[in-house]
């Protein structure tokens, strides 16, 4: 006799490859996201240009960060947000 049921594993083996699927999605979103801003950032801002590679990667997730911090506040202080 089996201790698993198949269809249980079935469905967990679907969920994992559309999770699999969510996760590339989205890196793929927010990878070309960051490429755009950042090719936006190197044509127009001459002060961008001059900066090295790794302050240019951690700018945007710095602000990634303080936007996220910021909003999760939010949604904490305004319980009947739309965003819930």
């Amino acid at each position: 006799m089996r201790s698993h049921d198949l269809s249980k594993h079935n469905e967990a083996t679907e969920a994992s490859w559309e999770a699999a699927r969510g996760a590339t999605y989205g890196a793929v979103k927010w990878g070309l996201g960051t490429a755009l801003l950042g090719g936006l950032g190197y044509a127009v801002s001459p002060i961008y240009r001059g900066l090295t590679l790794q302050f240019k990667v951690y700018v945007p997730f710095f602000l990634f960060f303080f936007f996220l911090i910021h909003f999760l506040l939010f949604l904490r202080s305004h319980p009947s947000s739309p965003f819930l």
